[in-house]
């Protein structure tokens, strides 16, 4: 694996606060939980920073020596089958819990006697069985453990019904112990009937957090580190407050329009009128990989309120919707799409009737 090189330091203080803190949350009370985000919004980002030492300590305090957090990497499957997901299962946990002091003697013992004799025959039931002797060991040892399932969609969608069946088993097996959270784009009961796996989306289903777009604290932050990479630097605080308003804190579009402040004059006002933002490509391009991260039906009720259609919407859809920050304001209002290029997109550029 890429070494990582994101550092503690590289970050504003309190980066992504709003998601952090409920995420931490759950996990200091040995929780499931489910986060979900939109297309570009800065998950891998968050991602990298939450895995950190620095900011487990910031959050967990005096829980972090006895608490770890295994995340796997859905790119790393080997295949969507039960083999598949056990052995990245057990890898994954071996490959965490070796990084501690305390059960790298038990993870080498592991090494030899069950995870390369496994590799060399692979046997999905095998798989789950050392899987859950090796969790079950740690557990006993009073170490907390959180699976973070990232880029959970698919498998969520196509994984084997046994296999989340098999997850709440070993839950059960370790109530006060370990917990799950999945990282994902959209809302579970959206990817998978909810009865299909009914004991597991007991568990993840009472707290989703939603990642949304940045906060302006977060964006200017973000535009910063733009600066120094790119050697550009801007020269009036209005002008990141302006990013900020015509992007929504959208990731991918403050960058299309950094990009365009380069080549460009910070005093060009068009550099923040959403409008002529949205005739550069690449902007445009943010706004339709941003759309194609939607569920159609998402697409439909969010491109119908853009366009002045606000007759009944499917409450679940809008809940969603509020979830992923795509549309803001308070519950007893209106809500307003985020992102003025985004809203000029969805009027202009997209018809209800060819989303299929």
């Amino acid at each position: 694996m890429a070494e990582n090189t994101t550092t503690y330091s590289s970050y504003a203080e309190n980066f992504r606060q709003e998601v952090l803190s409920p995420f931490f949350n759950c996990i200091r009370g040995v929780e499931s939980c489910h986060l979900v985000g939109a297309g570009s919004m800065g998950k891998t980002r968050l991602m990298d920073y939450l895995m950190l030492p620095e900011v487990q300590k910031n959050y967990l305090e005096e829980e972090t020596s006895r608490t770890l957090l295994i995340r796997m990497d859905m790119n790393r499957l080997h295949d969507f089958s039960d083999w598949g997901f056990y052995e990245l299962g057990l890898t994954t946990t071996i490959q965490t819990c070796g990084q501690n002091p305390e059960l790298k003697p038990l993870v080498e013992q592991y090494i030899r006697q069950l995870w390369i004799p496994l590799l060399e025959k692979p046997d999905a039931l095998k798989a789950l069985r050392f899987w859950e002797l090796t969790v079950n060991t740690i557990c006993l040892q009073g170490f907390k453990l959180c699976f973070i399932l990232d880029e959970f969609d698919h498998a969520y969608h196509v994984l084997p019904q046994q296999v989340f069946s098999h997850l709440r088993a070993m839950r059960d097996m370790n109530k006060i112990n370990l917990c799950y959270a999945l990282f994902l784009r959209n809302l579970p009961q959206m990817l998978r009937k909810e009865l299909e796996n009914e004991s597991f989306f007991e568990l993840i289903s009472r707290n989703p957090i939603g990642i949304g777009p940045y906060t302006y604290r977060d964006t200017k932050d973000m535009l910063r580190k733009l600066e120094k990479r790119r050697n550009h630097q801007i020269e009036n605080e209005t002008t990141r407050e302006k990013i900020y308003e015509a992007s929504g804190g959208h990731s991918g579009t403050v960058q299309a329009i950094f990009s365009l402040l380069i080549k460009g004059d910070e005093k060009d006002q068009r550099l923040y009128d959403p409008r002529w933002l949205l005739r550069d490509e690449t902007v445009k391009d943010e706004c339709f990989k941003l759309f194609e991260s939607l569920e159609k039906e998402e697409q439909r009720v969010l491109t119908k309120y853009a366009q002045g259609i606000l007759a009944e919407h499917p409450p679940q859809i809008m809940k969603v919707l509020r979830i992923k920050g795509l549309l803001v304001g308070s519950e007893s209002q209106l809500p307003s799409i985020f992102n003025p290029i985004f809203e000029l997109y969805l009027k202009h550029h997209v018809k209800v009737e060819n989303i299929q």
